[in-house]
């Protein structure tokens, strides 16, 4: 299977099937959620570096922070049109997995 195939895999893993409608929804008010969001996403994402044995220190700080302001940034523009804002969220860390995959 292609290497970016597991890695879309943990993407969505994380950011849905584990976060559940609970987190989703608390993560928009209490930071602490949302930082215990991005470990499980990061997380998930790394556990599928590390099994394709390209996993660093450096991948796991650009995920978990990366993940951070992605998150944040979209839960700040929720006021706006939301569906834009879920759709670009989506295209950042797909862009981020992009990076992980080719560095």
């Amino acid at each position: 299977m292609n290497i970016f195939v597991w890695l879309l895999f943990a993407h969505f893993l994380g950011d849905f099937s584990l976060q559940g409608k609970l987190m989703g929804e608390e993560k928009q008010k209490n930071c602490i959620i949302l930082l215990i969001h991005c470990v499980i996403w990061s997380g998930c994402v790394c556990v599928a570096l590390q099994y394709l044995d390209i996993l660093t220190a450096w991948k796991y700080s650009f995920l978990f922070f990366g993940h951070l302001v992605i998150d944040y940034w979209k839960i700040k523009k929720k006021k706006e049109p939301y569906d834009i804002y879920f759709y670009l969220d989506q295209v950042f860390h797909i862009i981020q997995l992009e990076i992980v995959y080719h560095f």
